[in-house]
């Protein structure tokens, strides 16, 4: 009797043990994070923080929050609200504990998640301690999702092609876990999202066909050009974005002369709604000015610039 109870016994742990395993194996590749936790030192905080122009109307995600002094520390001084995101169930309750002694706890929030199935759509601003490959995974999703206009702030780490709006050194620190250590500093990175404009442009400034005018703008990240097709045919026209913001410098030769005309509006999906300036000095001229976008022909501005294929060379004999 013994011998068949022991049997059976061995019999359970030979079918259950292995599916622990497989479980416990499971779960650990889930929560195993991308980056090692190493904390930004206050000081460096302090200063993403004031780069990134943060302010009691934003709305902070902290990417890998750590402990979550990057939320508490906006919270504390300017009011932010903030939501850490982190994958280590440790640093989440580490954070919910900082946020309580902090006192902010109705200010900021901890999901255990990973951040690349996060959606960041509310967010104004995004603060990063990451690694570059990671950033770059990211830099897609931030294009998309994020609003133009809305800040990302990164300690160390930039984002391949995509240039920032400006770029810091830290002011010296000491690496918090070795103390005495000698002084370091970091860059530091701070992007605005553009309003993606890429496409053809159409508006109408008068009553007639010819003053029907079309814009083909092509888009590279926050850089743009334009080509501008109007009464006086084709010219090149200088495009700049800030955020939601564009303004569009066109130079025509009419005549002997060069006529400048600068188009300045919001732009909010497929419509950039503002003025535009004819002339200059006391024959300056200001008109409400709305163009639309035809409908197709908007472009990724991370998209990778096609490169012409090289003439094969004829060899003569």
């Amino acid at each position: 009797m013994k011998r068949t109870t022991l049997l059976f016994i061995l019999l359970l742990l030979a079918i259950a043990l292995p599916a622990y395993f497989r479980t416990q194996k499971k779960h650990s590749e889930i929560i195993k994070p991308d980056v090692h936790y190493v904390p930004t030192p206050q000081n460096v905080v302090d200063e993403m923080l004031a780069m990134a122009r943060v302010g009691s109307d934003d709305i902070l995600y902290d990417l890998g929050c750590g402990d979550g002094r990057i939320v508490i520390t906006a919270a504390k001084k300017w009011g932010t609200r903030g939501i850490g995101i982190e994958i280590d169930p440790k640093l989440i309750r580490l954070s919910k504990g900082n946020a309580a002694k902090a006192k902010v706890e109705d200010r900021v929030t901890f999901y255990e998640q990973d951040l690349f199935e996060t959606d960041f759509s509310e967010a104004t601003v995004v603060a990063l301690y990451l690694l570059p490959e990671l950033n770059l995974r990211l830099r897609r999703k931030f294009l998309t999702e994020l609003r133009p206009g809305s800040r990302i702030v990164s300690h160390s780490w930039d984002m391949g092609e995509w240039e920032a709006d400006d770029v810091r050194l830290s002011s010296p620190y000491w690496l918090e876990w070795f103390p005495g250590e000698s002084p370091k500093r970091s860059p530091l990175f701070m992007w605005v999202i553009p309003a993606n404009v890429s496409g053809i442009w159409q508006w109408q400034e008068g009553n007639g066909s010819q003053d029907r005018k079309e814009l083909r703008i092509t888009q590279r990240f926050q850089k743009a050009e334009g080509v501008f097709s109007g009464p006086a045919g084709k010219n090149l026209a200088a495009v700049e974005i800030a955020g939601e913001s564009v303004q569009i410098t066109i130079d025509e030769v009419i005549g002997e002369k060069i006529q400048r005309t600068i188009y300045q509006g919001r732009a909010e999906g497929d419509v950039i709604e503002g003025m535009v300036t004819f002339g200059h000095g006391p024959k300056k001229e200001n008109r409400p000015w709305r163009a639309v976008r035809l409908p197709g022909t908007m472009t990724a501005v991370d998209k990778e610039k096609k490169l012409p294929e090289k003439e094969e060379k004829k060899v003569t004999p």
